[in-house]
């Protein structure tokens, strides 16, 4: 009869674990995994939308700084998402994209308010042109 109880409280511990986790990933982590989802498509929707108001008002200039900010900060996190991740599905292509981004900004230099930012773009693409 004793081995018939342990079974029941370990099939009722593995009940509460399940129900709990569920909780859990429902109120935690799932609205977590939602919000950075919307932020990052918020980004997106802003940005493009600040564009096309420049681009429809004639000022490209503004268009093309917005693109060389997002080109810059695309740059780097692809490097270090290629740093940590060098096996990645499609790997070449990425690295494809990084050596056109170092050559398209050695024919159209780009100079941000901030050095640093300059100097870890420069840096990465200088190994992407290797």
């Amino acid at each position: 009869m004793k081995t018939f109880h342990v079974y029941i409280v370990a099939a009722v511990a593995l009940v509460v674990g399940i129900v709990g986790a569920l909780y859990f990933d429902r109120h935690y982590i799932a609205p977590a995994t939602s919000n950075t989802a919307v932020i990052y498509e918020h980004r997106l929707a802003a940005s493009a939308l600040t564009t096309l108001i420049s681009l429809r008002s004639g000022d490209t200039n503004a268009v093309v700084d917005s693109l060389e900010q997002q080109l810059d900060g695309a740059s780097v996190s692809l490097s270090i998402l290629l740093d940590n991740y060098p096996d990645i599905e499609c790997a070449t292509n990425y690295r494809s994209t990084l050596h056109n981004i170092a050559a398209y900004r050695n024919q159209y230099p780009h100079h941000s308010n901030d050095t640093n930012l300059d100097e870890i773009v420069a840096a990465v693409l200088a190994k992407a042109s290797k």
